[in-house]
């Protein structure tokens, strides 16, 4: 009789297992998930940072046509700071041209006092970027991750 009550046992270990297993899977997969999501917020903050540096560090080219006008500069600048995106954003974020990340350069104060090439104001870069969670599988929605950066414009471009 003892022999019988082992052998009803003997899959008691298995039926556990089962009955765990998708909540283990699922926080597994949850972790993974965040990790990316993690990883993504990463990338697009040094990418902030670097694009922000390269547009406070942004010379003009002097021309022989004189001063160059504010959205002249400004056109240049902002050149130069989509290609620092481009060139140092995470091989996650799966996009084919900067817009995508929808990147938004403002400049404090707006309109320049006293010169057009606008140094000592404050250029802030934001980058927002529409993340599908759980890689699209499970109908699970999109997130907007965002990261900004703000640095203040150097002297140049004489």
């Amino acid at each position: 009789m003892i022999r019988c009550r082992r052998s009803l046992r003997h899959g008691q270990s298995l039926v556990e297992f089962a009955l765990i297993a998708p909540l283990l899977f699922a926080l597994m997969f949850v972790l993974v998930e965040l990790g990316i999501v993690f990883s993504v917020y990463i990338g697009l903050t040094n990418s902030a940072r670097e694009a922000a540096r390269a547009g406070v560090a942004y010379q003009y080219a002097s021309s022989s046509s004189g001063t160059p006008s504010t959205a002249t500069v400004d056109a240049g600048r902002s050149a130069v700071m989509n290609s620092a995106i481009m060139d140092t954003l995470n091989p996650i974020v799966d996009i084919s041209s900067v817009s995508e990340l929808t990147p938004t350069y403002i400049y404090d104060p707006a309109t320049p006092t006293n010169n057009n090439y606008r140094y000592g104001d404050k250029l802030t870069v934001t980058l927002s970027y529409p993340h599908a969670l759980f890689f699209n599988f499970f109908n699970a929605g999109t997130i907007t991750i965002q990261a900004s950066s703000e640095m203040r414009l150097e002297p140049g471009g004489f």
